[in-house]
């Protein structure tokens, strides 16, 4: 999964790290990188989700970062997310994902209802946007996401306004 984004708390004013719940479940603790790596509850430990969701309005957890220097600027966008919107049609939007890397799309139908079927969770029904490859932007032959890309945010292009998680 891909750490989508640092955010602040409304109330604490705490630094969180934003991703799926299919990703992070609440009190868990949080790795980064994955746990292949030799010794990686010592070394990798860099959070605890401290609130989760996974239901009909979305995929989503924060986790309180732990033993980690951060920046707020999303990897390889280099932008910080500072404002959110509703997705709507026709939108141009960016995200970078832990396996895709950097990908363009265009919102292409709001509204929908997807029945997700996550490996340790039955059926899911969540409303969300679906989103097309933005070819004007990168090749047709260049996924737009890939196994690893959940937590990506969704941000409108060459703007700070986040308008959702990928999951």
């Amino acid at each position: 999964g891909t750490l989508g984004a640092i955010v602040f708390d409304r109330i604490s004013k705490m630094p969180m790290m934003l991703s799926c719940q299919h990703l992070m479940k609440e009190n868990e603790s949080v790795f980064q990188p994955k746990r292949d790596v030799f010794d990686w509850e010592n070394y990798n430990l860099c959070g605890e989700t401290s609130r989760s969701y996974l239901g009909k309005i979305g995929d989503a957890a924060v986790a309180k970062i732990m033993n980690r220097e951060f920046t707020t600027d999303i990897l390889e966008l280099n932008i910080s997310p500072k404002h959110t919107a509703e997705a709507q049609l026709g939108d141009l939007v960016v995200k970078s994902g832990a396996s895709s890397g950097v990908t363009f799309g265009i919102v292409s139908r709001v509204g929908v209802i997807a029945d997700l079927h996550y490996r340790a969770i039955n059926s899911q029904k969540i409303s969300c946007f679906e989103i097309t490859s933005n070819t004007r932007k990168q090749s047709r032959t260049m996924p737009l996401c890939l196994d690893g890309d959940s937590g990506s945010l969704w941000m409108l292009d060459g703007s700070d306004v986040a308008v959702g998680l990928h999951f």
